[in-house]
């Protein structure tokens, strides 16, 4: 599993349900099939929404954690926290 801590301005980023963050976050890789790897973002706490939800990963072929591949990263952290708390309404 590759890991890189990454800090954004937190401009357009969700917060964390869990403690607020919205500037600091971890992005990992982890090898999910013979060709292909998962990337997504996890809040410094460690909380994931991706954990639970089948397929919210992006998918990417060496699993770099660049910031093309981070920032669809953070784009589906956005979606996920935004429909979890609809789903609390």
């Amino acid at each position: 599993m590759a890991l890189l801590t990454v800090r954004v301005s937190g401009d357009g980023v969700e917060r964390c349900p869990s403690c607020g963050n919205n500037t600091q976050f971890v992005a990992k890789s982890m090898q999910s099939c013979e060709d292909s790897c998962e990337v997504w973002v996890e809040c410094q706490c460690g909380y994931d929404p991706t954990a639970d939800v089948v397929g919210s990963r992006f998918e990417c072929v060496w699993g770099t954690l660049d910031k093309d591949n981070v920032e669809a990263c953070l784009s589906s952290w956005n979606d996920l926290i935004q429909l979890n708390s609809k789903q609390q309404m």
